[in-house]
Order: C-alpha cells, then structure tokens, then sequence
C-alpha cells in the first residue's frame, strides 16, 4: 500500500492507494459537473480528471459556486 500526501483547499490530506492514484479518485466524493480544480496552480479541465496521476505534495484546489450574492 502506498501513502499519497497532499494539500486539498489547504488542508493536508493523506490518502493510500495499492497502485497509481488518478485525481478522478479524490473528485469522487464531489459533485462534479459544478467545480473547478486546479493542480499545483495550473486549471485541470474535466476532460483530464481520469489522466492526471496525483503526487505526494501535489497541491489541489476544489472550487464549487456559493449562490447569492
């Protein structure tokens, strides 16, 4: 088993993964068709989010809409 740490919305997380660990799995618990997300500063698009393979000390942000205004 391997541990992947990483910073998500600045926050260190720690994650364990048996082989690679893709950004699609730390998105799962999200709703995805409304949220952005950037890694290591640089806007992933969704079209990517099953290729890009995470890192430890990647940095990850999540950014949904807050309605109002």
């Amino acid at each position: 088993m391997k541990t992947i740490s990483i910073k998500i919305n600045g926050e260190n997380k720690i994650f364990e993964s048996s082989g690679d660990f893709y950004l699609i799995n730390i998105l799962e618990k999200y709703e995805k068709k409304n949220i952005a997300v950037a890694l290591n500063n640089k806007i992933v698009k969704k079209e990517d989010w099953t290729k890009i393979k995470i890192q430890s000390s990647d940095q990850l942000e999540i950014v949904m809409p807050f309605p109002g205004g």
